[in-house]
């Protein structure tokens, strides 16, 4: 198994996710909530990461197919695990089990949540919910408030951004 080109694959999608927590942060700002501290601090951990797992020397820049399960089964994890981070530093889901629940359901779409009173969250919580779920192609006025449908395209972003970190590794896929 190529654990280097693996690590590579977990980095690039570190990045990508870094890039994507920074996006809440704005949001945060403009409505004048102090969650921005913890989507940056997720963001600056993700990248700097990231940044260092990519730079791990690969030797055989080919992935094989058993390769290429282990690092999408792999990506699902780290994406849930640090997803779940503003959630917990921000205090909007204090119990981190719960808050790797509801990132996990949310990249997954099922549909599943913890959360009761989910009005009552910030804003930039809420945007942070919003991505990890992509049930909505376009931000409207009722979008912080009222958030039910298209959750496929969360899968259609997942498969995008492994598009661009896995696939150009792989030469083919099962190719040896």
């Amino acid at each position: 198994m190529n654990h280097r080109l693996i690590a590579t694959v977990l980095g690039y999608t570190l990045c990508v996710e870094g890039f994507f927590l920074l996006l809440p942060a704005p949001v945060c700002v403009y409505f004048g909530e102090g969650d921005w501290r913890a989507f940056l601090a997720a963001a600056a951990l993700c990248l700097l990461l990231g940044a260092a797992l990519t730079r791990v020397p690969v030797k055989r820049r080919q992935l094989q197919g058993r390769d290429g399960y282990m690092a999408v089964a792999l990506v699902w994890v780290v994406l849930s695990l640090f997803g779940a981070l503003p959630y917990v530093w921000s205090g909007a889901i204090p119990n981190y089990i719960d808050a790797l629940f509801e990132t996990i359901s949310g990249l997954t779409t099922t549909g599943a949540t913890i959360l009761n009173g989910v009005e009552q969250l910030g804003r930039g919580v809420l945007f942070w919910r919003y991505i990890g779920r992509a049930r909505a192609p376009f931000i409207t006025r009722s979008f912080f408030t009222n958030v039910p449908w298209a959750r496929s395209i969360s899968l259609i972003l997942i498969v995008y951004c492994m598009n661009f970190t896995v696939a150009p590794l792989m030469n083919g896929i099962g190719a040896a």
